[in-house]
């Protein structure tokens, strides 16, 4: 007995050392925050003060030190999340995570993302002679120097993953990352394209694709000189049947979506209140960017001063300049335009060669590219990338169609035709003093197309709704897969920025932006992929209403309102339609749902229990709609694309539709009350099998919970020390605090996407603009920064964005030191 308790005793002592080393040693991967770093290359030493929330306030003599300072400082916090972005861009997950993600790898090889971003790194950061091309190279400088010599990242180990040096071409991966995070076409066309050619006109003609008159647009200001071709784009196009292909490519690419290890961008909220409508005379700015959550958090926060330089502002992992921040005198928010930039192409085959694709008039030879993929613990995969003049043919990447041999289908993207001006307009916008510096730097945007938010304390506000927009054939409907033998489809030019929806100083003292589609502009009403207008609508709404002068405290009430500006409306027009149907003796229980819906305002608070069964019965009405027509696959790859939610309002609005009759029915023809009716006691019958009988517990804080995921914390047990939550959390479906979920007929309506920060500022005090991130500044799991802001993020309450340096000293937690490295 003694001897097996001394071996216990032993092995428990072990453990316990073994432990205490292992804790040890991570505590020695911590990001340095105070002290000397050597650093190569610098012209003078940069001090850097971290403040309560280890956010870097750097103060540097030059441009390129503060640069270089950054790099470093990203990389020791951020070095994983850089890694991963630029291997899901360039096709190279499967080196590191396995044969899991060879199909992820051949979609992004397709492409031609690498080929995109080696082509603008030749073009523009071949050599130094610009000041962007400058601060772009010493900020890598500041990243490889952390490579060489800093602490190794402890996902590098647990995954064997080799530290690479970046290069340039690394910095224009990351622009296509977030292009590709815009990339609705990649879902939407194909899936579309099989509606209108399995189901028919009818189907396609019910859904909401491009726009109508009751859709609130976002005003704008017409072009001034500028002649014009008045065209709005048509809803018809010649298709060509390939229903098997179509569905494979939309399921695809929303499984490929679902299994990347970052978050990709979703939609956004920015509005601005002219001097005129606030207290301080000056322009207020409200910005929230919705990408879906992750751990570490997707924004980086810092704070630069050198000469004639003083700017505080988020930074994307990987890429050198702030693409949301303000300076002294100006600043800007961002949200996603949402505009189409993808055209996908069905080509004709040679029955002879099929190497070759008919165009216009002749038999053109397809261009042959040929790809390695390094996969973990397995052979090479090789395989090729045919294209056309179109682009890239993308069948080959659907393994399910392989073998049906259909017609090639290529696809057209904007941000692929040419390099891309990315890092010069940043640059240039975080360097503007006025608002024509402004905008110049903001036509110089191509790729993703951007609502830029911006203002000034001259008391200038505006918005330019920045890309490269394709001139399309008016005949063309971009939402369809189009014609590539004839030629008539292709875009034949591009609309000059003039062109482009913008709006400077308008007379209504405000601009907004919630992802909506903007007014026609001359006569052009741009196709995209827009989000239902709830949010905008509200927006107005609080907008329109507010009697007293605006500040900050109504900013931060509005940007963390709750109420659903169409959530009422629909609620009201469903019972409208039941109510005669429902019995006279209705079980407790659903009355009991029913008055409490009947009492909704539309305010997802998660103290409510409307929102649950609202969310559930949406569900279920939305399974009973589409189901029966598109098959399990279809309707989950529906789910997660912007159609859904803009078009079903037009379809409860129309007791004709053709989709409320469930096809599997062959005796009856269901209408729209029967399915409403089958879905609201389908909703309830399942709340009470996943919750409780007693519907006190059915609170929308009890469903509604947010999980910040790391990569690795997928993997059981390692989420107990990478994630951060859950929590329960306010926000719901296309409200102005858009913490939003794909309609779900689990228990849990898991958080997907929300605000990936809050911005407040009030330009009369710059010194005092807020700020918050989901969970922290630090890419560290042991770091106190890891997510020490998930409260104040989760309470809706901000930080100050600090940028005056007697406040930083007094505040500041620890400073660290970056020397010249001397010379062995």
């Amino acid at each position: 007995m003694k001897t097996t308790l001394k071996v216990i005793a032993t092995l428990l002592f072990v453990l316990l050392l073994a432990g205490a080393v292992l804790y040890g040693y991570l505590l020695t991967l911590k990001p340095q925050m105070e002290g000397k770093i050597a650093l190569k290359n610098l012209q003078d030493s940069v001090n850097v003060h971290f403040d309560e929330y280890g956010i870097p306030h750097i103060y540097a003599q030059t441009e390129t030190d503060a640069y270089r300072a950054l790099g470093y400082l990203h990389a020791q916090e951020r070095l994983f999340q850089m890694e991963m972005i630029r291997r899901v861009a360039s096709g190279r997950l499967s080196e590191i995570l396995g044969k899991d993600f060879i199909q992820t790898d051949k979609f992004f090889r397709t492409l031609g993302i690498n080929q995109f971003a080696e082509k603008s790194a030749e073009t523009y950061l071949k050599t130094d002679a610009l000041p962007y091309q400058k601060a772009t190279l010493a900020y890598l400088d500041g990243i490889n120097q952390f490579v060489e010599s800093g602490k190794t990242p402890i996902e590098f180990t647990i995954l064997s993953i080799p530290k690479e040096k970046f290069t340039p071409k690394d910095c224009y991966l990351v622009t296509a990352y977030m292009a590709f995070g815009f990339a609705q076409a990649f879902i939407t066309d194909p899936l579309i394209t099989k509606i209108y050619e399995k189901l028919g006109e009818d189907y396609y003609n019910d859904l909401l694709v491009h726009s109508d008159s009751t859709i609130l647009k976002i005003p704008v200001m017409q072009s001034k000189g500028v002649k014009l071709d008045s065209q709005q784009y048509t809803l018809k196009s010649k298709a060509l049947k390939n229903e098997p292909q179509l569905g494979e490519l939309a399921a695809l690419t929303a499984q490929i979506t679902d299994l990347l290890p970052i978050p990709l961008l979703h939609g956004s909220n920015s509005w601005i209140i002219s001097g005129a409508k606030s207290k301080s005379g000056k322009p207020l700015l409200s910005n929230d960017a919705h990408i879906g959550y992750s751990q570490p958090a997707v924004w980086f926060e810092a704070h630069l001063e050198y000469p004639n330089m003083s700017f505080y502002g988020n930074f994307l992992a990987g890429f050198p300049f702030g693409i949301i921040g303000h300076h002294r005198t100006a600043g800007w928010g961002l949200t996603m335009f949402e505009n189409d930039d993808i055209d996908f192409y069905r080509e004709k085959t040679n029955p002879e060669r099929a190497d070759q694709v008919w165009y216009k008039d002749n038999w053109i030879d397809l261009e042959v590219r040929n790809e390695v993929i390094k996969v973990k613990s397995e052979d090479d995969v090789k395989f090729q990338v045919r294209s056309s003049k179109h682009g890239a043919i993308i069948n080959d990447v659907i393994k399910e169609v392989e073998e049906l041999n259909p017609a090639p289908v290529a696809v057209w993207w904007t941000m692929l035709q040419n390099p891309t001006n990315a890092l010069q307009a940043i640059y240039k916008l975080m360097h503007s003093q006025s608002l024509s510096e402004a905008q110049k730097a903001v036509s110089l945007i191509d790729a993703p197309g951007l609502n830029v938010m911006y203002a000034n304390q001259n008391g200038d506000i505006a918005w330019w709704a920045a890309a490269k927009l394709p001139k399309r054939p008016t005949h063309v409907n971009s939402a369809l897969i189009l014609d590539g033998a004839s030629g008539k489809d292709e875009a034949n030019d591009y609309h000059h920025f003039v062109e482009n929806p913008q709006n400077i100083n308008p007379s209504q003292g405000y601009l907004y932006s919630a992802n909506n589609q903007p007014e026609m502009v001359n006569g052009v009403l741009y196709p995209g992929y827009y989000l239902t207008d709830d949010r905008a609508r509200r927006i107005v709404q609080l907008l329109e209403s507010r009697s007293e002068k605006w500040d900050m405290k109504a900013l931060e009430e509005a940007i963390n309102d709750v109420t659903s500006a169409s959530a009422y409306e629909q609620i009201k027009l469903f019972f409208n339609i039941i109510e005669s149907n429902e019995p006279a003796q209705t079980p407790l229980f659903q009355h009991e749902a029913i008055q409490i819906l009947k009492k909704w305002k539309g305010n997802y608070d998660k103290e409510e229990i409307a929102p649950t069964i609202y969310a559930k019965w949406l569900y279920f009405i939305t399974e009973g709609i589409f189901l029966d027509e598109l098959g399990e696959r279809d309707f989950n790859t529906l789910q997660r694309t912007h159609l859904l939610l803009f078009t079903l309002p037009k379809i409860f609005n129309n007791p004709n539709s053709v989709w409320w009759d469930n096809v599997k029915s062959k005796e009856s023809k269901e209408s729209r009350k029967e399915i409403l009716i089958q879905a609201f006691n389908n909703a309830i019958r399942t709340l009470e099998s996943q919750l409780d009988t007693d519907i006190s517990d059915w609170q929308w804080g009890e469903v509604h919970l947010l999980e910040h995921e790391h990569p690795l914390g997928r993997q059981k047990p390692l989420n107990y020390l990478f994630n951060v939550g859950a929590f329960s959390i306010n926000g719901g479906f296309e409200v102005i605090n858009n913490v939003k979920s794909i309609l779900r007929k689990e228990k849990i309506q898991k958080v997907t996407a929300g605000p990936s920060k809050r911005i407040l500022i009030d330009f009369a005090d710059i010194e005092n603009a807020q700020s918050v991130l989901p969970t922290g500044q630090s890419g560290y799991f042991l770091s106190k920064h890891y997510d020490d802001q998930a409260p104040l993020y989760n309470e809706g309450k901000f930080r100050k964005m600090l940028m005056n340096e007697k406040e930083i000293l007094s505040r500041k937690q620890s400073t660290l030191i970056f020397e010249k490295a001397t010379e062995k």
